[in-house]
């Protein structure tokens, strides 16, 4: 899970073309609540689908909590996931 910033979402859309360098503020300030919305939809889609293999990492969390989602899907040793999960831009696209 990511915490996704009105930005970031704009800059997604631009990349994948559903906006533009000439695109109007008032037109993405009403694009937002769709795109942010259809993030959280894919999510919970992949989350409900109940993959044997699914792990889930959290921005809004520690690397602590995170570090056993690493463990599991990498297979991989606690200590080396912990440095993972404490990489400092993690989370950063």
């Amino acid at each position: 899970d990511r915490e996704f910033s009105d930005e970031y979402l704009i800059a997604d859309a631009k990349r994948v073309g559903l906006a533009g360098d000439h695109t109007t503020t008032e037109t993405l300030n009403n694009l937002l609540p769709t795109i942010r919305y259809d993030v959280v939809f894919e999510s919970d889609r992949i989350r409900d689908a109940g993959f044997e293999k699914h792990y889930r990492m959290r921005e809004a969390v520690s690397a602590e909590e995170n570090t056993s989602a690493i463990v599991e899907f990498l297979n991989i040793p606690q200590n080396k996931a912990r440095e993972i999960a404490e990489t400092e831009h993690l989370f950063v696209d």
